[in-house]
């Protein structure tokens, strides 16, 4: 794991065709896997649980007979609080079955979660939201946060 700036971020994502960001990406599959389809454009898996992110990043590093990509990359981060070095730089935003605070963020509308998403996308920026639900989970969820309920 390394910390770069402004100018070494912006040095790496020259050259490709956009810059996808996949926020709550999990494992970073998904990143991954789009990577290995699209060379010309860079992802970005954003998490905030560095160990999840792990396998794939170590992956992702190896010589590319190995797997390794030089189009992807994991940045620990929160979803309220995304780096200023994405700062209007995404082309295309991905949340895919978000949990926890980034899902309820999105559902409830939170300023903070909505803002930090909005501060990294390019004017013109795509954002896809892929949210499920599962009808025995949730009424169990909803039950236990009800008690919670002043």
């Amino acid at each position: 794991m390394k910390e770069i700036g402004s100018a070494e971020f912006d040095n790496l994502i020259k050259g490709f065709r956009s810059l996808n960001i996949d926020i709550g990406t999990g494992e970073g599959e998904f990143v991954y896997r789009k990577a290995r389809q699209n060379r010309d454009a860079m992802f970005i898996g954003v998490d905030s649980a560095a160990a999840a992110m792990r396998p794939y990043s170590v992956k992702s590093a190896k010589k590319p007979e190995k797997g390794g990509l030089s189009n992807v990359m994991y940045v620990v981060a929160k979803a309220e609080a995304l780096p200023d070095t994405l700062y209007g730089k995404a082309d295309q935003i991905s949340i895919n079955l978000p949990w926890g605070s980034l899902r309820d963020g999105i559902i409830k509308g939170e300023p903070e979660v909505l803002n930090s998403i909005y501060k990294i996308a390019k004017t013109d920026a795509a954002l896809d939201i892929c949210i499920s639900y599962c009808d025995f989970y949730e009424k169990q969820v909803i039950k236990e946060r009800a008690r919670f309920q002043p």
